[in-house]
């Protein structure tokens, strides 16, 4: 099985959401603020945790919302969920953004998701930072 590890001092966790339009997007003065793959300071969420352990160049994945290329990335990512109303990258993504979560569940969850669904084991190591 492959693997991927998160670095919980460099997981970019939620960063606050506002209602806005039934959606909740996250947005601040009409601005999406929502965590990247990797940003400028190296904060990755766990979709760029994955598509580094997928081999994908840093600067493919640097500030980039959402996994492009589907040529590099693992296949069912990019299936519909079992709801079949969102692609596994926005569940994930929404795991990885939503505040009213406590980081051991967020952890289970993407855990389980990544194994379950993509076939990734998931380790994480270190404590978190000054971004929970």
């Amino acid at each position: 099985m492959n693997k991927v590890i998160i670095d919980r001092a460099k997981w970019s966790l939620p960063l606050g959401y506002a209602v806005l339009a039934g959606s909740n997007k996250q947005f601040t003065g009409g601005n999406f603020v929502g965590n990247l793959l990797i940003n400028n300071s190296d904060m990755k969420c766990c979709l760029g945790f994955l598509g580094l352990s997928c081999g994908i160049q840093r600067d493919v994945l640097l500030n980039k919302q959402m996994p492009g290329n589907k040529v590099l990335w693992p296949e069912p990512l990019f299936h519909n969920s079992s709801t079949n109303t969102h692609l596994w990258q926005s569940i994930f993504a929404i795991i990885n953004d939503y505040p009213n979560i406590d980081n051991e569940t967020r952890e289970a969850w993407v855990s389980e998701g990544f194994k379950t669904i993509l076939g990734y084991e998931v380790e994480f190591i270190g404590k978190y930072g000054s971004n929970t």
